[in-house]
């Protein structure tokens, strides 16, 4: 599953009058947090040729990605282990359904997806720099991945720390190709 990271289009941010390298700050003070990401999207989200539709929008990924996300990053879980050693259903514990309510958030307000679009659009929209940050694992930024296209600049950071999260939170998987 993806989703263990950011990626930020630092042109865009710069754009809509934010420094980029504020959000590595945030990450490294602890205040990267949901609440940044959300007001930093609602600054940069906007419509730049006057028609009256959005043509930046805050955020776009694999939709799988950004929903374990927002769970894992408030201290939320798909399933949890008790003492006794019994695994148990976690998602309706209320710190993974806070990060489900979240990315519900944020699919309602910061995402332009085309209902008729392939799944991995979200890959060459983020490229043309239609989207501010792209919910995706880390081999997307290697000399491999498809970012390689990408003329604008790029960062990448931890996925937001959610109100119920002390750390942030990184999920480790065995995909580490296109």
């Amino acid at each position: 599953v993806q989703g263990n990271g950011v990626y930020f289009n630092k042109r865009l941010l710069r754009e809509a009058g934010i420094d980029p390298e504020s959000i590595y700050d945030m990450q490294a003070k602890g205040t990267w947090t949901w609440d940044a990401m959300v007001e930093i999207m609602d600054k940069v989200q906007r419509d730049t040729d006057g028609d009256g539709k959005t043509d930046v929008f805050g955020a776009n990924c694999n939709n799988g990605a950004l929903v374990e996300a927002a769970v894992l990053s408030n201290g939320g879980a798909y399933v949890g282990r008790e003492d006794s050693g019994r695994y148990v259903y976690k998602l309706e514990d209320e710190n993974s359904m806070e990060g489900l309510r979240f990315a519900q958030k944020l699919f309602d307000n910061y995402w332009g997806e085309d209902e008729y679009a392939l799944w991995d659009y979200y890959k060459g929209s983020f490229v043309n720099g239609e989207y501010v940050f792209m919910f995706e694992q880390p081999w997307a930024g290697l000399n491999t991945g498809f970012l390689d296209d990408m003329e604008d600049d790029f960062g990448f950071v931890m996925f937001p720390k959610g109100p119920s999260a002390t750390d942030y939170v990184c999920k480790a998987d065995d995909n580490y190709g296109m």
